[in-house]
């Protein structure tokens, strides 16, 4: 959020697109994390790399998949889930 004095002396706020909302980081760094994650897997590598933290690489992926959720309209208000192991 940026805040400044209108010209009448009133406080007035923008909301900047170029970040997530309640973010503190942009889109571009969003998306170059889920780019680098996809060849590196360990996020604390990653975190590394980027000079961020592991909460900022978790933060960012767990936004990616409930947008991927949403635009696929997924419903993700589980009760149960089932997981199989992987061959």
């Amino acid at each position: 959020m940026l805040g400044y004095i209108d010209s009448g002396g009133k406080p007035k706020v923008i909301e900047p697109n170029f970040a997530p909302k309640n973010k503190v980081y942009s889109h571009l760094f969003n998306k170059k994390i889920i780019e680098v994650l996809k060849q590196v897997c360990v996020q604390k590598t990653l975190a590394n790399i980027l000079q961020t933290t592991p909460y900022i690489v978790r933060s960012v992926m767990e936004h990616s998949v409930e947008r991927a959720v949403e635009k696929r309209g997924l419903i993700h208000d589980f009760i149960i889930v089932s997981i199989d192991e992987k061959s």
